[in-house]
């Protein structure tokens, strides 16, 4: 980083296309540990089975919801890979110079 060449280096660069992911697996596996963590309430007889699922979300919601939410990160990633791809192909400012 001091002789200014870290942005050059091509390990750099290729470290970087595998760090791209991480939010968004941090953000999904954040969600499914807070969903999961429901879980030992009812497994402990803190909570009943019946008390833990919700009587007023009719199931076609549910699976509505669960259905848009997997087409919108769909949709998302593939924008997403496009214009990194995109980005990675024109390489980085002044190469072709």
């Amino acid at each position: 980083y001091r002789k200014k060449r870290l942005l050059i280096t091509s390990w750099y660069m290729k470290v970087l296309m595998f760090v791209v992911p991480i939010p968004y697996l941090a953000n999904e596996l954040g969600w499914a540990g807070a969903e999961i963590g429901r879980q030992p309430w009812i497994i402990y007889k803190v909570l009943r089975t019946s008390e833990a699922s919700s009587l007023s979300v009719p199931m076609w919601q549910t699976a509505a919801t669960i259905i848009g939410l997997i087409l919108l990160y769909t949709v998302l990633l593939a924008f997403t890979l496009f214009f990194l791809r995109k980005i990675i192909l024109s390489g980085p400012e002044g190469a072709k110079e």
